[in-house]
């Protein structure tokens, strides 16, 4: 419910801005989603979530370092 309501906010965040983080933002993510992964107790559902916001932000980064590198 309430949870997994929270996590789809934040993966439409994270769409919506991803090709602007830097190193400092990656880091800050990859960081709090693993932390909240390891939560006991959490749902599939929500672990699902948080996998989806993991995808984006990798496929996000990779396409921000290609383009800097073809610059």
């Amino acid at each position: 419910g309430l949870v997994r309501r929270a996590f789809r906010d934040l993966e439409s965040i994270v769409k919506k801005q991803v090709e602007w983080y830097d190193a400092n933002e990656y880091r800050f993510c990859k960081t709090l989603l693993w932390e909240l992964y390891a939560v006991k107790g959490l749902r599939m559902e929500s672990k699902i979530v948080l996998w989806r916001i993991n995808v984006i932000l990798e496929r996000g980064t990779e396409s921000q370092t290609a383009t800097s590198i073809c610059s």
